[in-house]
């Protein structure tokens, strides 16, 4: 059996791995979002990009897969839409989202959160270096942003700056961050992950507002979405057969 995995959310390196282990599997892994599935041989990571949708369905063709398991990050379905318009096999990787707290802004996109800080408002981002454009009709607006490597570029905003450091990161390490920097707004994407929930617990430890942008909900049949155990599970039944 042959399964191509589109890697993006954390989880979905130690489920490459303990695909690569089952017998009569061969994995090949993708990546969509920040996660790389990188697992011992006999996984490949095909490591060429797509130029576009028909690409990825010629590449699809071309490797006559089984199965494609979808895991992706909960706000990227790029590859998995071209997937499901192929035809081809698919299940999706699911986790649970964070609760959304009444508490919380809660908007469906990066804009509109953006459109919604008050006046001054010290922001931590979480949303990626790519985000920042959203930001540039804020000219008030403090911006703070997290990048888990290291580089050189220029801050494209007129206030704040990039912040470095690489996870996993405690509530206290997150609390120490917020108070240094005099953040008064975290602006995230409910992804859901278990390392980024620390967030949350130290923006309400601070008295942070949180501001979150919402899952988008994709045209996915329930019967095709899984758990991460659930999926290993099917799998595992495939390969004893």
């Amino acid at each position: 059996m042959k399964l191509l995995l589109i890697a993006g959310m954390g989880e979905s390196v130690d489920l490459a791995q303990s695909l690569s282990t089952l017998p009569g599997i061969e994995v090949v892994a993708v990546t969509e979002g920040r996660a790389v599935a990188r697992a011992k041989p006999p996984v490949r990571v095909y490591e060429g990009g797509f130029s576009d949708d028909r690409a990825f369905a010629d590449f699809l063709r071309q490797e006559a897969f089984d199965l494609v398991i979808d895991a992706a990050h909960p706000f990227q379905f790029s590859l998995g839409r071209v997937a499901r318009a192929t035809g081809q096999g698919y299940l999706r990787a699911s986790r649970d989202l964070w609760p959304e707290n009444p508490g919380y802004i809660l908007r469906p996109t990066l804009a509109d959160v953006v459109a919604c800080l008050p006046q001054d408002a010290h922001v931590f981002a979480v949303t990626g270096r790519g985000s920042l454009a959203a930001f540039e009709n804020r000219p008030d607006v403090t911006v703070h942003c997290r990048q888990l490597t290291r580089h050189d570029d220029p801050f494209p905003l007129p206030l704040g700056g990039f912040v470095f450091g690489a996870g996993p990161f405690s509530v206290e390490d997150e609390v120490a961050t917020f108070q240094a920097l005099g953040i008064t707004h975290l602006v995230l994407r409910n992804g859901g992950s278990v390392m980024g929930h620390s967030k949350l617990a130290a923006a309400a430890r601070v008295g942070v507002q949180v501001a979150m942008i919402t899952a988008p909900r994709w045209n996915i049949p329930a019967d095709a979405q899984m758990s991460f155990a659930d999926i290993l599970k099917q799998v595992k039944s495939y390969a004893s057969h």
